[in-house]
């Protein structure tokens, strides 16, 4: 039976985990996703003001003579989800790619700041074991005191099925 606990609580717990302590119970995150939407200086974030979450900036298909990296996955971040993801749009390399390839967002509202900690660090680790390598517009790996995750999320989908529906072909 899922178990229902704040983010301080779930990220201490998986910190534990990670330095071999066991979970006293397993969690299964909640989190709402946006439909993919497209990705570009003609786009309306203002449904997303309030919103707080994780957010994957991607490729919806490879373009040619684009370099994308790893995967089709060009960004994965947190935070105000308008507001960063407006602001990603003013890095020359983003906007750049946005207008020799078509690039969407999709966006998991979590329940806090801690939720987004957790989430984002966890996808940027399984992208890089994953992918073998970051998004491309990302400079910081995901944390390792997240790396116990396993032990105490139960998600649906996981991190990894994520990935691949956003990052493979």
């Amino acid at each position: 039976m899922p178990t229902t606990v704040g983010g301080v609580k779930v990220r201490r717990m998986i910190q534990e985990a990670k330095d071999g302590y066991p979970p006293p119970h397993t969690v299964t995150p909640l989190f709402a996703k946006t439909r993919p939407r497209l990705y570009d200086d003609a786009t309306d974030f203002g449904d997303l003001t309030e919103q707080y979450g994780v957010y994957l900036i991607y490729a919806s298909q490879w373009p040619r003579g684009s370099r994308l990296g790893a995967s089709r996955i060009q960004y994965i971040g947190r935070g105000h989800l308008g507001r960063r993801l407006r602001s990603h749009l003013n890095k020359v390399g983003l906007a750049r790619l946005s207008r020799s390839a078509e690039l969407k967002f999709v966006a998991f509202m979590v329940e806090d700041e801690h939720a987004e900690f957790i989430f984002e660090s966890i996808l940027l680790n399984e992208h890089e074991a994953l992918f073998d390598g970051l998004p491309r517009f990302n400079k910081a790996h995901g944390s390792t005191t997240m790396l116990g995750w396993r032990t105490v999320l139960r998600m649906s989908p996981g991190p990894r099925a994520i990935l691949r529906r956003y990052g493979m072909t």
